[in-house]
């Protein structure tokens, strides 16, 4: 699926305005009645506005872009849309190649991450967001808990079967 926003050399996050800008400028340039014109790249730049300027049709390819990313494993560059691949391996890819857009961040636990807000295209997004920033929270709390928990028992047991506690130093006997 072509990228709209590159196509005419915009940004995702572009208003009305500048993408009118934008397009005016390279249909002039572009125009096949020009010298130097190129009509392949004029119907292109025109089908790119015509989308991008409505919202409704804006709203409609954002989400079928969307849709056409995740069947490929792909993420969507927030700034510029390029279509990135997804790393299996942390710390691969944490830049867009084209925008060098940060992609990736580290969580507390630290492991790296893809901050999915950024990536959000429909109220499904925002869905799976919450959740998986949910189970991120309550993971790295409960790993916090759990080591806490398994030093309180291991305390315990040795105190049950009359061990001395870790660190504990022996106090010897005699005087040297």
């Amino acid at each position: 699926m072509k990228n709209l926003h590159s196509a005419l050399g915009v940004l995702r996050t572009a208003t009305k305005e500048q993408i009118r800008s934008k397009y005016r400028e390279l249909a002039q340039r572009l125009h096949p009645d020009k010298p130097g014109g190129n009509e392949a790249r004029f119907k292109e730049i025109q089908e790119a506005y015509a989308t991008l300027s409505d919202e409704t049709r804006r709203k409609q390819y954002e989400e079928k872009r969307a849709v056409w990313l995740a069947e490929r494993n792909l993420l969507g560059c927030p700034t510029c849309g390029a279509a990135l691949r997804k790393y299996p391996i942390e710390g691969v890819g944490t830049r867009c190649k084209g925008c060098k857009t940060q992609l990736t961040e580290w969580s507390a636990s630290g492991r790296l991450r893809i901050p999915a807000q950024r990536f959000l295209h429909s109220a499904a997004d925002l869905t799976d967001w919450l959740a998986a920033e949910t189970v991120e929270v309550f993971t790295e709390e409960a790993e916090v808990l759990i080591k806490r928990a398994q030093g309180l028992l291991i305390d315990w047991l040795r105190q049950k079967l009359g061990e001395r506690p870790e660190g504990h130093k022996r106090k010897r006997k005699g005087g040297s």
